[in-house]
């Protein structure tokens, strides 16, 4: 009989058949892993101007990411990333594509601050730039 029954359930006290809570399916849940390639051909590509390849390949990897749902991990790769080895249009693909729901990414401001910095180190008008983002 209890191999008929989905392997999730358990008995309870009671000695019926019940379904797992939440929290419990949600730990048995393994994550698809993170295709970052976009990433890591925005690094490679350095600060200088990026083609339209390369910001609409970083527009569609975090746009997947957005897609899964997966506002933990942007918020991890937003709090490490660097943006001295970034272009400015992948610096502000990343900010634009994510402000929507930057409430749900802790490290939005702290990269948009980032970003804003290294701008006017670069000697560009971040003000500019980042209009209607700040």
């Amino acid at each position: 009989m209890a191999t008929s029954i989905c392997k999730n359930w358990r008995v309870n006290y009671s000695g019926r058949w019940a379904r797992p809570s939440l929290p419990e399916i949600w730990q048995t849940q393994r994550k698809k892993p993170l295709d970052l390639s976009w990433l890591s051909d925005a690094i490679v590509a350095g600060p200088e101007r990026s083609n339209t390849t390369q910001v609409k390949a970083a527009i569609a990897g975090v746009n997947k990411l957005l897609k899964d749902r997966r506002f933990d991990d942007i918020s991890r790769i937003y709090g490490v990333i660097p943006p001295k080895v970034l272009s400015p249009e992948i610096m502000l693909a990343l900010l634009r594509t994510t402000f929507q729901v930057k409430e749900r990414i802790p490290t939005w401001y702290a990269l948009l601050t980032k970003v804003r910095a290294e701008l006017d180190a670069r000697g560009l008008p971040a003000k500019k730039i980042l209009v209607g983002l700040i």
